[in-house]
């Protein structure tokens, strides 16, 4: 499974870097494998990757002002990318075809009126170490009748919490509206559900672009409209025989979406033996990716 973390890592660097510093960092941008890059940069060379590091260098000037200086950090737990020193507006960059909010189990038993994580915990995280030991000990058929039987209890919490057609309730809308403006982790939504839009503290959020550096995108939905839970359904991802369970909301007025899908991002490897079990048995870090449409 491609692992983009070292190559979205140098990208945040290279825009944060005085220009003397990155005649160390672009060689050890080009020497990230192929296969660990976005789409967007496969099979650019070193001097290619140089040329659209400098154009979004120069697209960050003239959004946010040519004497402007960037911090970054690697903490998952901050929820932006860029932080403008001095002024504190938040960047949110996007390298490819990604996501837009990877959040975690706690972030959307909040959403669907849960006081704690217990039952999702139950369903997506506590079957995990029974795919370990099914994968390690070769019984694949195993971990798939232990996936289909998680999805299939997801698919059953959404329904007792969702109603197909009908308003979606008050925290699964604002959590929609907010990861439409950039924000994404529980600690910062959370405490804007009933503020009006126009006093949350909106991120900027660029995609990477070749010709452009970066490009804003902005995909709200509409103030005052309603959103509905679409569907909730289960769905085969591309190269895997098991439908997860997701469910989707959408906005009646603008027509946009958010589509809430599980997840499990990381592999695990056995402290005995050292044996690797990969990330597609799903056996670490349960969560769940949202996708709004474009």
């Amino acid at each position: 499974m491609p692992d983009f973390d070292e190559f979205e890592r140098l990208i945040r660097k290279a825009m944060t870097e005085p220009d003397y510093g990155l005649q160390g960092l672009i060689p050890r941008l080009a020497a990230v494998p192929r296969q660990n890059r976005p789409q967007l940069f496969k099979g650019k060379t070193q001097p290619g990757l140089e040329m659209w590091v400098q154009r979004a260098r120069q697209k960050l000037a003239e959004m946010f002002g040519a004497e402007s200086n960037f911090r970054t950090s690697d903490l998952n737990i901050k929820g932006s990318d860029l932080t403008v020193i001095g002024t504190g507006k938040e960047i949110e960059l996007k390298t490819g075809q990604v996501t837009d909010a990877n959040i975690g189990l706690s972030a959307v038993a909040w959403m669907m009126g849960d006081e704690d994580i217990t039952e999702l915990s139950s369903i997506m995280s506590d079957p995990m170490e029974d795919r370990r030991q099914l994968a390690l000990s070769g019984d694949l058929e195993g971990v798939r009748a232990s996936q289909e039987k998680t999805m299939e209890r997801l698919y059953g919490y959404f329904r007792e919490r969702l109603s197909e057609g009908e308003p979606a309730p008050d925290p699964v809308a604002h959590y929609a509206r907010a990861i439409a403006h950039g924000l994404t982790k529980k600690e910062e939504v959370s405490p804007l559900l009933g503020r009006p839009e126009s006093e949350w503290p909106v991120r900027t959020v660029l995609h990477a672009d070749w010709r452009e550096g970066w490009v804003q995108v902005r995909q709200p939905f509409e103030e005052d409209e309603t959103i509905i839970v679409d569907q909730i359904s289960r769905r085969a991802k591309t190269g895997s025989a098991t439908a997860r369970a997701q469910a989707k909301v959408r906005g009646v007025s603008s027509d946009r979406t958010a589509r809430i899908y599980p997840n499990y991002k990381n592999s695990y490897t056995c402290k005995s033996s050292g044996r690797k079990v990969e990330a597609k048995h799903w056996v670490r870090t349960a969560c769940f990716q949202v996708w709004l449409d474009r």
